[in-house]
């Protein structure tokens, strides 16, 4: 069994503001239940240093490459939309475009009427940090996600639509005067199965790519295949069928991750979600497929295994009263918790490359009153 390393934090090489030092606390807690498989201590290093310069958000995701030579890990955080208005994140903005579209998206949701599409669509923003590709000087997410995913459960299908784009308006409004573009995404809300949901969009800006990312939930294995045909998806679908058969014993549905340009791009997600995060069975049933098909080792398999559980932080000043979360409902006294889970896995489809195995594994805050139930 591979050992818990609690990694040690370290000054960051550039000093943030005070405050943001919010986050890299938090993120200490993380440090103790990381193994080595996962990520090496200079890697966690480079990891805090970035959440340095960031207020404390929610929930955060580790994304880990599950194969062989695949090491690290990459960063994201999920957030509602008032985060932005925190000062270091305004200090961000100040010299960085990235940083200054990330706070305008938020700036139009916030000044919004409740009753606009664009106010009931977004619930959250995801920025996602490639942090092999940070450097000391600059601190930018590679995709910006608007998430949907609590509109994508409430909405009707025409209101869907609207909410769709009104989104897609506020996040990347160059492409919504793309023909192409136009063409690719009325093709994809068409064709959507019954229940299949969009529940985020991605910029991908910051990956000097031209694509946006788009998120599809609820879409039953049996109708991947003809929904891929339907908007044309340039990849491999007896590659696609294949791991859908595989995979059935684990999930009747699944999340689909579509790239949308002037042309649908030929790299397909599919995520696997068990909703009972806690299901220990279901994961090392999971673990041990991807293992046997080669797209994960088994030191990462043991090491992802480990993470789930929740620790108490009520006396870490680092964390608490420094949270998002309202807690004037609870009654006193109130407890903290940085409760850790795997979030989803995701196989990766490329064009002429093999078959990627990805996992998240999630720190996300709770706080509980006196007669609240365990966490």
């Amino acid at each position: 069994m591979t050992q818990t390393t609690p990694y040690q934090s370290s000054p960051s090489i550039v000093s943030p503001p005070a405050q943001a030092r919010q986050m890299d606390a938090y993120l200490d807690v993380a440090g103790r239940y990381l193994p080595e498989a996962l990520i090496s201590a200079a890697d966690f290093r480079n990891i805090r240093q970035l959440a340095a310069h960031l207020p404390i958000a929610p929930l955060t995701i580790f994304e880990s490459h599950l194969g062989e030579g695949k090491e690290g890990l990459d960063f994201l955080i999920c957030t509602p939309p008032h985060w932005v208005q925190q000062p270091e994140v305004r200090s961000l903005a100040a010299s960085s475009p990235a940083w200054q579209s990330i706070t305008a998206l938020c700036d139009q949701w916030l000044t919004e009427p409740a009753s606009a599409p664009f106010r009931q669509a977004m619930d959250s923003i995801w920025l996602e940090f490639d942090t092999s590709q940070q450097t000391e000087h600059q601190i930018e997410p590679g995709i910006l996600f608007a998430s949907m995913e609590l509109s994508a459960n409430q909405v009707q299908d025409q209101t869907q639509a609207q909410t769709i784009w009104a989104t897609l308006a506020a996040l990347c409004p160059n492409k919504v005067n793309s023909p192409e573009f136009v063409f690719h995404m009325e093709k994809i809300m068409k064709s959507l199965p019954p229940n299949g949901r969009i529940y985020a969009i991605g910029d991908m800006a910051g990956r000097q790519s031209e694509y946006t990312r788009i998120a599809i939930a609820h879409i039953s294995n049996t109708a991947v295949i003809p929904f891929l045909q339907n908007i044309n998806w340039p990849g491999d679908f007896n590659q696609v069928a294949t791991l859908l058969e595989e995979i059935k014993p684990f999930n009747s549905e699944v999340s689909l991750d579509l790239d949308v340009g002037s042309t649908i791009g030929g790299t397909l997600g599919l995520e696997l979600v068990n909703r009972h995060r806690f299901d220990r069975m279901w994961w090392q049933q999971l673990f041990a497929f991807l293992v046997n098909k080669e797209l994960c080792t088994p030191e990462k398999s043991a090491a992802l295994q480990q993470w789930p559980g929740h620790s108490n932080e009520t006396n870490n000043p680092a964390v608490w009263p420094n949270q998002l979360l309202p807690t004037a409902h609870l009654q006193k006294p109130i407890n903290c918790f940085l409760v850790r889970f795997i979030n989803h896995v995701k196989l990766v489809c490329r064009p002429n490359m093999p078959l990627q195995a990805k996992a998240y594994i999630a720190l996300r805050q709770a706080c509980q009153g006196s007669k609240s139930k365990q966490v």
